[in-house]
């Protein structure tokens, strides 16, 4: 486990619009693979232009790491939001853009 037996904390952002994210049939796989590292997820979507930015400058302090999930786009909004915390998490990238 954390720090002190406590669960980490994870948020994964993920962009509903991406090519492989319409294809995936459920989100199990990265909630069980991130609690065998010790973390509590949240997935969090995104509905628009800038809301990646939006949901990392309202999250909690408490965050140790934040995952983009989805393209460039997405991936690219988080760092620069992240980038402006005071307390920074870490940055995970799970790519679900389309390969065309």
């Amino acid at each position: 486990l954390g720090v002190e037996g406590f669960m980490k904390k994870s948020v994964i952002i993920m962009n509903p619009e991406s090519g492989k994210a319409k294809k995936l049939s459920g989100y199990k796989e990265f909630y069980d693979i991130l609690r065998k590292y010790s973390y509590e997820t949240e997935i969090m979507f995104t509905e628009r232009k800038h809301h990646a930015s939006e949901i990392i400058e309202n999250l909690p302090n408490d965050i140790d790491l934040v995952i983009s999930a989805g393209g460039d786009g997405t991936l690219n909004e988080l760092i620069n939001a992240v980038m402006k915390l005071e307390k920074r998490p870490q940055i995970g990238f799970i790519p679900l853009r389309n390969n065309e």
